[in-house]
């Protein structure tokens, strides 16, 4: 019976407590991806999506959404089993 009464406080609590204001979400900077195959993904970007390829470093290429935005694909996909998506 006391354990109950707890559990019960508790509950009564939680929802008397007012959650914190979250901050509004207004986009996404950047995405990043792996890929096994770098030929492929920039088909896939530049032609399907229609992005420009905005610059390459070492491992990584960026394809620019918009002047705040970027989809980054590094060539490191090793194993289907990185991609728990992938069939």
């Amino acid at each position: 019976m006391l354990v109950r009464t707890f559990a019960w406080l508790g509950v009564a609590f939680a929802v008397s407590v007012p959650a914190a204001e979250r901050p509004r979400i207004v986009g996404i900077a950047n995405i990043a991806v792996k890929t096994d195959n770098m030929d492929e993904a920039r088909r896939f970007y530049t032609g399907v999506v229609g992005l420009a390829e905005a610059f390459t470093t070492n491992d990584l290429t960026s394809f620019k959404v918009n002047d705040r935005q970027y989809v980054e694909v590094s060539p490191t996909l090793k194993t289907p089993n990185e991609d728990p998506h992938r069939l």
